[in-house]
């Protein structure tokens, strides 16, 4: 691994933990801070969600709604020049403020990843494969 590469990296992993804070915390603006302008959030078992504060807004109710436990495992990065792309597991845990518990989420995503000026990494695409088996 070179030396760049090791840096995108880094650099990645520092904003994947940024966007999980996010969602732990309930943190719509935390969340979005990681996206494009222009992102395409495909969630699983709906329609896709284009831009920024269209993501933001479909965020607003559960996340006045419910606490979230979300982690991630296996991750799976390759980078190539200014783009990236991931594959990993995931757990979403949702608590609703009121106590009662959800059935845990376990999946599988895709995240395409885009370097932006100043040199940050946003994430471009998200895609829930949950339910593929080929995922």
């Amino acid at each position: 691994m070179t030396k760049d590469e090791a840096a995108d990296r880094a650099a990645i992993d520092s904003q994947r933990t940024g966007w999980i804070n996010a969602i732990n915390t309930s943190d719509a603006a935390g969340f979005v801070a990681v996206l494009c302008d222009d992102a395409v959030w495909l969630p699983w078992g709906r329609s896709a969600i284009s831009g920024k504060e269209s993501i933001r807004d479909w965020l607003a109710a559960p996340f006045a709604q419910f606490t979230y436990d979300y982690s991630v495992t296996d991750v799976r990065l390759r980078v190539a020049g200014d783009w990236a792309i991931e594959r990993a597991h995931f757990v979403t845990k949702a608590r609703s403020h009121n106590g009662g518990e959800a059935p845990a989420h376990r999946g599988t995503y895709t995240i395409l990843w885009r370097r932006t000026p100043p040199e940050a990494w946003l994430i471009e695409r998200y895609i829930d494969h949950t339910g593929d088996e080929d995922a």
